[in-house]
């Protein structure tokens, strides 16, 4: 049968009403709270920046939930096909799962900016002056390494700490791979040795060509037949090994855990940063009648 859209459609609406938490909560009163600070005078002071940071945050909370909400219908209607349809869903689910990390990692850095943009007017045209979040977290940490004087900077620690998680070093590299390296895969079932493609690295450090004599070793107990099979990886006068590139297939459980890890903390880190805003000035007293 063809895609069905209808059953894609009701599945969606499914998987996205099943992902809520807590902290998406937080998240959306405290972004409702702050979006009423965008109604009236603005007041002439540059920490409202924040403002607009944070609700560039929380679009991008929004476009992740939804991301991982149709990576899981397609999964769901994947079950349901008949196996020469499954094809088009799955190179979808790689498509919503792409969406998802990527806009994790960028996420991360736009919440350490959300905080970092109440206490440096920084100018987002200028590539230069844009931070990312380690470089941001470091200055919250140590402001006087940088000859920075902050007041009251230590209520962000802990919200920027939340996103100083194993899960968000997965996102790193998988956005890297995906922006820089040959294009990651997510498969509904788990990969397989074959799966991965081959590839020739030339080795060319002595700790690389050690660790391909000992793999060659395990392979190939026999010394006469290791020195045969070691012959024949010389290409040009340079030892070669062929072998799949790291982590370019993801098992799709694998991923949407991770993934909905750092989703969560990103809706609890966001609102929390938020929260500090609405207690401090200039959002505190905004639209109050004058003395």
């Amino acid at each position: 049968m063809a895609f069905n859209h209808q059953r894609v459609g009701e599945l969606l609406h499914v998987a996205y009403d099943a992902i809520h938490c807590d902290e998406a909560n937080r998240l959306i009163e405290s972004i409702d709270a702050l979006q009423e600070s965008l109604v009236g005078t603005i007041p002439f002071d540059w920490r409202y920046n924040a403002v607009h940071w944070a609700v560039n945050v929380q679009n991008l909370c929004l476009e992740i939930r939804y991301s991982i909400a149709w990576m899981r219908a397609l999964a769901r209607y994947v079950s349901e096909c008949e196996a020469e349809d499954r094809w088009s869903a799955e190179s979808l689910i790689s498509y919503y799962g792409d969406n998802a990390a990527t806009r994790i990692s960028s996420c991360r850095d736009k919440v350490a900016l959300l905080a970092w943009s109440f206490y440096c007017p920084f100018n987002p045209d200028n590539r230069k002056e844009i931070l990312s979040f380690d470089p941001i977290l470091e200055r919250f940490a140590h402001p006087i390494r940088f000859g920075l004087y902050m007041e009251g900077h230590e209520a962000f620690l802990p919200e920027l700490m939340k996103l100083v998680r194993p899960h968000f070093d997965r996102a790193l590299d998988y956005r890297n791979k995906k922006v820089h390296r040959i294009e990651p895969r997510i498969m509904l079932r788990q990969p397989e040795e074959a799966d991965n493609p081959s590839y020739m690295f030339a080795l060319t450090t002595d700790s690389e060509i050690r660790r391909f004599d000992q793999k060659l070793a395990e392979i190939h107990p026999n010394e006469r037949r290791r020195a045969e099979v070691r012959q024949v990886c010389f290409k040009a006068g340079v030892l070669f090994d062929q072998r799949a590139p790291k982590e370019l297939l993801w098992h799709f459980d694998d991923f949407d855990e991770f993934i909905h890890a750092c989703w969560k903390c990103l809706c609890d880190a966001s609102a929390g940063s938020c929260q500090i805003f609405l207690s401090r000035e200039p959002l505190l007293s905004k639209d109050e009648p004058p003395n």
